[in-house]
């Protein structure tokens, strides 16, 4: 029987926005087992040595991110005793590979160091595996360009050849880092200390607020090579986030685009980390729905829901408009949930956010089910 109180009028609850996870080849530490660690704990479970001969591409970037200020990271371990793409890949029944994240139900951030060092086909499987994993789970990924490049035309050249064309989910930043490893000088991609800052400015000023920029340096030697503003502004057109040092300012990055080159309106990564936040945010909050009868008496619940979820985010700052119902709108009722969805017994939450930067509305759809006498719920 459907429960008429089972949390239907409960606010819906805030997902952590910070919640980061690196996965890649260690010389030690659980295999597809995500571990969460701070700086202390990743050195004794999964380190090796803080050497640049020793330590693989997961582990430079593990450490960048603790020595950029990033507190908590989860580390998943896959095998090195295979190629790197079945390891990467895993497998869904089994819990392996990416797949190993799937408990992680408030992840919103990946790395995968290893990625760009792999052979073009091997990227090619292992990057649409990983598109078709984070997708409909709302995770953002920061990927490293491959070592090397020398010039934009380069970066920009990959770009074209390997990342398809509609990787909102993605972001890229260039030139290199020049780091210290142990006692040696390294130039390493910006991905640990990236996500670091990420997590900072979303604890700082919310998810809503783009990572980077003066107020968020990196905390490097240097860059390398070092950019012009023309470069910087060719990169910027591709979509890639140029790093670049300022006298005084130190070493920043200088955008804050994500790699979505087919659709010009989903421009911005803060635009799209938060349109993911808010609908996983709602999913899961608004998932009691299950436990209800398809009819008004439910819209009015969900609708109600939403408005006051919406209209906290809109009083902190993270939507535009002089007043709610210029920052958002819901729909919830008849002309949103049809004959068809009554007898599916799903109900449909229709609502757009005049999002900062740039203030357009973006209209969402969420679909979610309701009781139904013959299926267990979700």
């Amino acid at each position: 029987m459907p429960n008429s109180t089972h949390g239907a009028d409960s606010p819906v609850p805030r997902l952590p926005t910070t919640e980061t996870a690196l996965i890649g080849t260690f010389s030690r530490g659980p295999l597809n087992t995500p571990v969460e660690v701070d700086r202390s704990q990743f050195q004794s479970t999964f380190a090796a040595s803080p050497t640049l001969t020793t330590s693989s591409a997961a582990e430079i970037q593990a450490n960048q991110f603790f020595d950029q200020g990033g507190i908590k990271l989860f580390v998943l371990r896959i095998p090195s005793t295979q190629p790197f793409a079945p390891a990467f890949i895993g497998n869904a029944t089994l819990l392996s590979g990416i797949h190993a994240l799937s408990p992680l139900s408030n992840l919103r951030l990946l790395l995968a160091p290893e990625l760009p060092l792999q052979s073009a086909p091997d990227f090619d499987a292992s990057f649409s595996a990983l598109k078709a994993f984070l997708l409909p789970r709302g995770i953002f990924f920061i990927l490293d360009p491959p070592p090397g490049f020398t010039s934009v035309t380069q970066i920009q050249d990959w770009v074209d050849a390997r990342i398809p064309t509609d990787a909102g989910f993605c972001a890229l930043y260039y030139p290199y880092l020049k780091v210290k490893i142990g006692t040696q000088d390294a130039t390493v991609g910006a991905s640990g200390r990236m996500a670091a800052i990420y997590s900072q400015v979303d604890e700082a000023s919310g998810i809503w607020k783009a990572p980077g920029g003066g107020g968020w340096p990196l905390l490097v030697v240097d860059s390398s090579p070092a950019l012009t503003s023309a470069q910087a502004d060719l990169l910027n057109a591709s979509r890639i986030n140029p790093i670049r040092s300022f006298v005084g300012r130190g070493i920043l990055a200088f955008g804050a685009r994500n790699l979505n080159r087919a659709d010009p309106e989903d421009l911005y990564i803060p635009l799209r980390r938060t349109q993911d936040w808010i609908a996983s945010s709602l999913k899961r909050g608004l998932s009691v729905s299950a436990f209800q009868e398809n009819n008004s008496a439910l819209w009015a619940s969900l609708r109600s829901r939403t408005e006051e979820f919406l209209t906290e985010l809109w009083r902190e700052g993270a939507l535009i408009g002089d007043r709610p119902n210029n920052a958002f709108f819901v729909r919830c009722d008849a002309s949103t949930t049809s004959a068809a969805d009554l007898a599916a017994h799903r109900v449909t939450v229709l609502y757009g956010l005049a999002l900062l930067q740039p203030g357009e509305f973006v209209i969402r759809q969420l679909q979610l089910p309701t009781f139904n006498p013959k299926a267990s719920p979700p």
